[in-house]
């Protein structure tokens, strides 16, 4: 008998220890992310750094203006705002049960699966659940 309580009080502070996780990830995505240049570079595949390296340095600057304006403001709601080149877009969110894949559902149905690679207040990783090259999408708390 003692054992069946046991495993029943097992059971209960594990399933409450997800329910705070599975809170604490929203609680952390539920802010502005802007994408981070540099956090790229540093998760990018080898072979992507070699083809970064042949762009000149022009080219580079560029290009990380254009990635560093870009962001996403994830709503406690289950509403996103992105803005990636100047274009701003309207989508849904939501967590998986286990907080390891975010869906995102834009207004034309587009659906994006992204896997959770690390959550802290500083920084967010996503990869495309379908990615086969390692690719990295990180981001830094959004400054207005």
């Amino acid at each position: 008998m003692k054992l069946k309580q046991y495993l029943l009080a097992l059971a209960l502070v594990l399933g409450g220890l997800s329910m705070v996780q599975a809170q604490s990830t929203k609680k952390m995505l539920t802010k502005g992310w802007r994408f981070s240049f540099e956090g790229m570079m540093e998760n990018m595949p080898e072979i992507e750094k070699q083809q970064m390296s042949k762009m000149s340095e022009e080219q580079r600057t560029k290009m990380k203006a254009m990635i560093e304006q870009s962001y996403i403001v994830f709503k406690s709601g289950g509403t996103a705002k992105a803005s990636m080149n100047g274009k701003e877009e309207e989508m849904t969110w939501k967590l998986s049960d286990n907080d390891k894949l975010l869906t995102t559902t834009e207004k034309n149905g587009k659906v994006s699966r992204l896997k959770i690679i690390k959550i802290t207040k500083d920084s967010l990783v996503l990869q495309e659940e379908s990615d086969t090259k390692g690719v990295m999408l990180v981001f830094k708390p959004k400054v207005d």
